[in-house]
């Protein structure tokens, strides 16, 4: 179904993902693996809770924040984010679509950054997954003729 159609079908229509937002024990080693394995840049961070915004060129596209917030919500959000938690699944993966994929790999092995890959031929991708410090799943897709 073409944005178009769904458009006119709901008056309205996702453009793109936004952001992803990453809750971790750890904000500057999971800022380092974004930076560092990713290619994102830390920035600017315009209000609080402690943590980092990671940007692709001008726009943050993950927001990192440390796990314990709490002391920071009130009463009535952090209710409401308990019971969330307890019936959400959780995130399975975040996925960029990338370009350099052998300089992607040699980074990874340079890091010592364990990864596996698959190629999908049918869709013409060759994706790369890797685990950020916190354990979630990052799918790199690249297009599979760039990995020829």
């Amino acid at each position: 179904m073409k944005i178009q159609e769904i458009t006119k079908r709901t008056a309205f229509a996702v453009q793109q993902l936004d952001h992803a937002t990453i809750s971790s024990t750890d904000v500057d080693a999971t800022v380092r693996f974004y930076e560092d394995v990713i290619g994102l840049r830390n920035g600017q961070r315009p209000y609080a809770p402690p943590g980092a915004w990671l940007y692709l060129g001008e726009k943050p596209v993950v927001h990192v924040v440390t796990s314990d917030n709490s002391a920071l919500l009130s009463a009535d959000v952090e209710k409401q984010l308990a019971r969330s938690q307890e019936q959400a699944p959780g995130v399975d993966h975040i996925a960029f679509a990338m370009s350099g994929y052998h300089r992607f790999v040699a980074n990874l092995r340079e890091r010592h950054v364990p990864y596996e890959e698959a190629s999908r031929p049918h869709i013409q991708q060759h994706q790369v997954f890797v685990r950020d410090p916190s354990g979630i799943t990052i799918e790199c897709v690249f297009d599979l003729a760039e990995t020829r």
